[in-house]
Parts: C-alpha cells; structure tokens; sequence
C-alpha cells in the first residue's frame, strides 16, 4: 500500500482574487487570477487590448502590459510596463512606394527610469537614405528632450492619447512630410 503524503502548499485552498489598474485608468477591473494568497499576486504580467479600456475602437491594433506591484487586501493592483503595436496592424499601416523608418533606442526619465522605445515612421513618399537618417536623428533629439522633461507616470499616458506621436510628426514636418509617426513600442526596463 503506497500513501502519499499532501503537502501544505496542495492542501490550501485557492481562490479567486481580483487585478485593477493604477489611478491612470480609474481603477478599472484588469481580471481575476486562482491563487492561495494575495501575495502571489506580486509580479503577475496581464496582456491587455488597449479597446477594452478606453472603449475606444481606434486603439484595437495596440495591446498593453500590467504588472501587479501593490496588493491590497484581496486585491492586486497593477502598474503599466509596456505598450506594444500589434504587427497585423503595423502590415495594414505599411503601403506601396512608401518609405518606413524604424528605430530602437533606451531613454530615461526625469525621476531616473529607464524606457525601451521603437518609434515607427512612414514617410509619404519614397525618400533617400540620408532623408531618412536625419529623420531618424531628429526624432530621436526631441525623444529625449520628451523623456528627461516628463515622470514615469506621464509616459505611458502621452503615448496612449497620442500626444508625444504628434509632437514628433509635427516636428519632423520641417525635414519631410510623414504620413503616420507612431510608438511601436514602449517598455519600461527594470
């Protein structure tokens, strides 16, 4: 006869707890998650359509990530870390006889947090290289001027009502005309 011995971490009953947003989006509801404490909730990632919480039908091409970094009581709440264009939309985006400028670099913030940022640009005509390369320089300059002159909680908040994206397009103007100036993609590095 084998018996098997339950340990203490089998034998706790798990239950249903609760994920919600930071202030930004008024505390909205993120999910739920099965765990046996609240404090397994810490760290918990959440992939979510930007739609969903703004109720906006523009923004479904654009998914967000949350991290759970407080609990309270029975409840997680969770932190924006990363805002990520999904690449069927940036396929609807790309046309004919146009020219996309891409980029990657990390800038940091005034309150000293670090940001992966890939800005995506489409230039409404075909352009040279050397166009494209000053474009490039110059997005990057006032990118920077952006980051070090906003906190962290500004960011993501900026890039989600389009703010920075339009600064850039408007800036840029001076060197080519671009169709589209977007943030492909924004994390927040540890």
């Amino acid at each position: 006869m084998v018996v098997f011995m339950v340990s203490e971490k089998q034998r706790s009953k798990k239950k249903w707890l609760s994920i919600v947003a930071k202030g930004e989006f008024n505390n909205a509801k993120l999910g739920e998650s099965l765990v046996a404490s609240p404090q397994q909730l810490m760290n918990k990632y959440l992939k979510i359509n930007l739609m969903t919480l703004t109720n906006d039908p523009k923004k479904q091409g654009i998914t967000v990530q949350f991290a759970v970094k407080q609990v309270d009581g029975t409840t997680g709440i969770a932190e924006l870390v990363g805002y990520q264009m999904n690449s069927s939309h940036i396929r609807r985006l790309i046309r004919k006889a146009i020219k996309r400028i891409d980029d990657s670099f990390v800038l940091k913030t005034k309150d000293n947090v670090s940001y992966a940022v890939k800005p995506l640009l489409i230039a409404r005509h075909k352009t040279t290289q050397s166009v494209a390369t000053t474009i490039r320089k110059r997005v990057r300059d006032l990118l920077t001027k952006s980051f070090q002159n906003m906190k962290s909680d500004e960011i993501f908040m900026h890039v989600i009502t389009n703010k920075l994206q339009m600064d850039v397009k408007n800036d840029v103007r001076k060197v080519y005309p671009l169709a589209i100036s977007e943030i492909r993609m924004l994390k927040r590095l540890n």
